[in-house]
């Protein structure tokens, strides 16, 4: 029990420092005077109780815990805030993309009927025929061209694997070929794609029979539909003695330009770029007669 005065001497100075620490060098320990001289306030001198000075250390720390922990309440709001906007937006485009993809199957079949009022299919060609010059009737048969792009869903250039002649030469845009003034069949197909091989023998028999009134085109989009290879595409043109021109584009967007949602597909365009039917799938000869008929009745 001798010692009892030792340890409690031992015990506040611990305390003491302790409390120091907490305070920091600028704060008054609760056993001092204050700065008129007088004892600290009763409440505020027991070390070991819940004092003002206890208190003045939890009030130092609290603020900034409580301050922390709103911050990431604050922050944890804006995320859950974000992420259900993420959410809804997300929502949006799937749903729009969904509405998209309707209107474009819908909106697949259609004809251009519409468009046939208002084109005159033997104009542009007429117009540069009739210059008197050479080089007049060059810009003309350009800006017959430059008119035609513009009604094309995508205009796009043309690697000839074979009909040199009827399109104009071995690289050339479709715009330029519809310059010519006949109206253009254009047959999307590819060298492994079983539906097209059953249909283009009808194919060539009806170029056989109005190639004076039209331009029929195979294009090629194996590499972009995985159906061939351009090899694929020219043994099945030498398996099956086609004639009629047959080419291929680098353009991988006329799929999407023009719609392209099987194989094969086939569009009757108007010498003024306009659409006037699409079809998706295989033709007969009976009803691809029918349809080229109706395209050239409607070209003038």
């Amino acid at each position: 029990m001798a010692h009892a005065p030792a340890l409690e001497e031992r015990a506040s100075k611990v305390l003491t420092s302790v409390w120091r620490r907490r305070l920091g060098p600028s704060n008054r320990l609760p056993s001092q005077e204050n700065d008129s001289g007088q004892p600290a306030d009763a409440t505020s001198s027991d070390l070991t109780g819940a004092s003002v000075g206890e208190d003045h250390y939890l009030v130092w720390r609290i603020p900034v815990s409580r301050q922390m922990a709103d911050n990431r309440t604050r922050m944890n709001h804006r995320i859950a805030l974000i992420n259900r906007l993420g959410l809804q937006r997300r929502r949006w485009l799937l749903a729009a993309t969904g509405i998209i993809a309707v209107v474009a199957v819908a909106c697949g079949g259609s004809d251009g009927s519409s468009a046939a009022s208002t084109g005159t299919g033997s104009s542009p060609a007429a117009t540069a025929t009739t210059e008197p010059a050479a080089s007049t009737g060059a810009a003309s048969s350009d800006s017959s061209a430059e008119a035609i792009a513009r009604e094309l869903p995508l205009d796009f250039d043309i690697s000839v694997y074979q009909g040199e002649a009827a399109l104009g030469g071995s690289d050339v845009r479709l715009s330029h070929i519809l310059a010519r003034g006949k109206p253009v069949v254009l047959n999307f197909w590819a060298g492994l794609c079983p539906p097209c091989r059953a249909e283009m023998p009808d194919l060539q028999a009806v170029n056989e029979e109005f190639s004076d009134h039209m331009v029929l085109i195979g294009l090629d989009v194996g590499p972009f539909t995985g159906l061939g290879t351009r090899d694929d595409a020219l043994d099945l043109i030498e398996e099956l003695r086609i004639t009629y021109p047959a080419g291929a584009t680098k353009q991988q967007q006329v799929m999407a330009k023009y719609k392209v949602l099987g194989m094969p597909s086939t569009y009757f365009i108007k010498p003024d770029g306009s659409l006037l039917q699409k079809w998706t799938g295989a033709l007969n000869e009976s009803k691809l007669t029918e349809l080229v008929e109706k395209l050239i009745a409607a070209s003038g």
